[in-house]
């Protein structure tokens, strides 16, 4: 059951604030972050510090990785190869994340990704399988987590019926804990 989210903002936008909303109307205790720079996000993933059932981080990416707006040089001890924080960014510094991870980062739906967030202790990893339609992305979410937390469906019934409600480009998957 969840009953707390950390809504992750890699960079400033409205998918973020909508999806607060819509969790706190489903009753979740929602705790928003908003990154000035990437070790921020492993701050707000430390499930030690934050002791949440679930994260969302919201924002751009690719077949590379998180994608982080351009900094000045020096501003963070994380240093990024062209502003994508990569699977093995996160395997050398993550250690402690919430059972479930979601992600509305294009092309974060990797088995590289899932990995690096299943050794730091989340049981599944929930992202898009591809470039969705930014649009479709509220909806899939709202619906994703309506479906858990007030249908009691599985994760995987969820996330079918999601999908049922987006284009067939902008389908979420799930990538579960490596046995």
């Amino acid at each position: 059951m969840i009953h707390s989210a950390a809504i992750i903002a890699i960079e400033p936008n409205e998918e973020a604030l909508l999806l607060r909303a819509h969790f706190e109307h489903l009753g979740l205790d929602v705790r928003m972050w908003r990154l000035g720079k990437p070790s921020d996000l492993f701050r707000a993933l430390d499930n030690k510090i934050n002791s949440v059932d679930l994260a969302l981080l919201c924002g751009h990416g690719d077949e590379r990785g998180f994608i982080f707006p351009e900094l000045a040089p020096d501003i963070d001890w994380v240093k990024l190869a062209n502003n994508r924080l990569t699977a093995q960014d996160l395997d050398r510094a993550v250690e402690s994340v919430p059972p479930t991870i979601i992600s509305t980062a294009c092309g974060t739906g990797t088995s590289a990704i899932a990995n690096a967030f299943a050794k730091a202790g989340a049981e599944r990893f929930i992202a898009p399988d591809g470039y969705p339609n930014g649009a479709d992305i509220p909806l899939g979410i709202t619906a994703l987590v309506h479906g858990v937390v007030r249908a009691q469906l599985s994760w995987k019934q969820a996330i079918a019926r999601a999908n049922s409600l987006v284009g067939a480009d902008s389908q979420f998957r799930l990538l579960a804990r490596p046995v």
